[in-house]
């Protein structure tokens, strides 16, 4: 039998969810969120950087980009309806 959740229909509803619940203090949702985004933020630090990631290691600006957006989570403003 098919689940009609909203999260079944939209994965990115998933996201949100934890977000919010991240937003809210609950631990478990922010290490979701780190441990599902953190390998996406990785890849795009090292498109990004290009040949500085020879310098750089894109790990390591992800992790200082986590070190500065976690204590901003609860700023964050829902778009589009999310």
């Amino acid at each position: 039998m098919a689940s009609d959740s909203p999260t079944d229909r939209d994965p990115r509803a998933l996201t949100t969810q934890h977000l919010r619940r991240a937003q809210a203090g609950d631990r478990l949702s922010l290490e979701w969120l780190v441990d599902r985004l953190s390998p996406l933020l990785v890849a795009e630090a090292r498109y990004r950087l290009g040949e500085l990631a020879l310098q750089c290691e894109p790990e390591d600006v992800v992790h200082d980009a986590w070190i500065v957006a976690l204590p901003r989570l609860a700023e964050l403003a829902a778009r589009e309806q999310r």
